[in-house]
């Protein structure tokens, strides 16, 4: 776990603010602000480029029409992912399906509250996320 405590301190130290309060925020933590005031955005993007092993891009993948209000479509011709899984923005899985050879493929909603749903495609370990809102 060392790896962790590593990770996160070098984290802080890239995305530190350095003001009056955290003037040497790289030598040593201050007993205040540890390795200085993080920036939020900064070290949140840094996380998810980290953690984050997409490497498709969401415009191999059309998924139509969004929003909707009943059934979703997509062409799965170009990348031919594996499965697809569908979460609610609670991280609730509330679709898993195995796409195999299917090219067209066609998703009902209809039962599926009001809301922003999240299509994860998934192939060879490698996955993208699209956004789907359901009217």
């Amino acid at each position: 776990m060392s790896w962790v405590t590593n990770d996160v301190m070098n984290l802080m130290q890239n995305t530190a603010i350095n003001d009056i309060y955290t003037v040497d925020i790289f030598s040593t933590p201050n007993i205040l602000w540890g390795y200085g005031k993080v920036d939020a955005l900064s070290g949140l993007q840094q996380i998810e480029n980290t953690l984050n092993v997409q490497e498709y891009n969401a415009l191999d993948i059309t998924v139509y029409p969004n929003p909707t209000s009943s059934l979703v479509s997509f062409d799965n011709s170009y990348t031919e992912f594996e499965s697809l899984e569908i979460f609610n923005l609670i991280g609730k899985s509330m679709f898993t399906k195995g796409l195999g050879n299917s090219k067209h493929n066609i998703v009902d909603m209809s039962t599926y509250e009001a809301g922003i749903y999240l299509f994860k495609f998934l192939k060879e370990g490698r996955f993208v996320t699209i956004k789907v809102i359901k009217d």
